[in-house]
């Protein structure tokens, strides 16, 4: 394996003396992330076929001069990635869905949590609230039991809109940015 790290490095030093239109930290990133490509290549390659052949390898990526010159045309005008280069693609596009996912449950469920509330403040008004006591000085919220040292109830009813629309535009937001992941696939 130290002779085909050798042979990456040398691969990797060929691309870097290409890559000179690009700023010195994007030059570094392009170099890891193709490093990072080859190595999954090669893990990829000995978990198939229990070698890796890394002249096979590194030819499918292409000569260090051409793979530049597709990297530094992604880098400057967002060009696709130069083929090959599926394996970043996959990882952003799961990434995307368990965004998605997790957006999707958090912000739906927390709304219908919301939502639960006013049901619950509506059926059990003295069982939520708010509550001002001692004079103004504490302020006590309860959920499912009113406080013991019960002052002066505050918004009363007024809270089930409030709670209403809370969960309205966190739906709202969620679906706006649900939208916005689904549209960057």
């Amino acid at each position: 394996m130290n002779a085909q790290m050798k042979q990456i490095d040398r691969y990797l030093a060929d691309l870097t003396k290409y890559l000179t239109r690009l700023e010195h930290d994007r030059v570094g990133d392009v170099v890891a992330e193709v490093r990072s490509h080859i190595l999954d290549a090669c893990e990829a390659e000995d978990a198939e076929m229990g070698s890796v052949d890394i002249d096979g390898l590194l030819s499918r990526f292409g000569e260090p001069r051409l793979l530049a010159a597709r990297y530094t045309e992604h880098v400057l005008t967002g060009a696709p990635l130069p083929r090959g280069m599926h394996a970043i693609q996959v990882v952003k596009r799961n990434a995307k869905k368990g965004l998605t996912v997790g957006m999707f449950v958090y912000g739906y469920g927390v709304a219908l949590g919301i939502v639960a509330l006013a049901i619950v403040k509506l059926l059990f008004p003295s069982q939520l609230g708010a509550w001002s006591a001692a004079g103004g000085e504490s302020l006590t919220i309860s959920l499912f039991g009113a406080p013991a040292d019960q002052g002066a109830e505050l918004l009363g009813y007024w809270l089930v809109p409030i709670m209403l629309g809370i969960a309205a535009v966190l739906a709202y937001f969620t679906t706006r940015v649900i939208s916005e992941l689904k549209r960057a696939e």
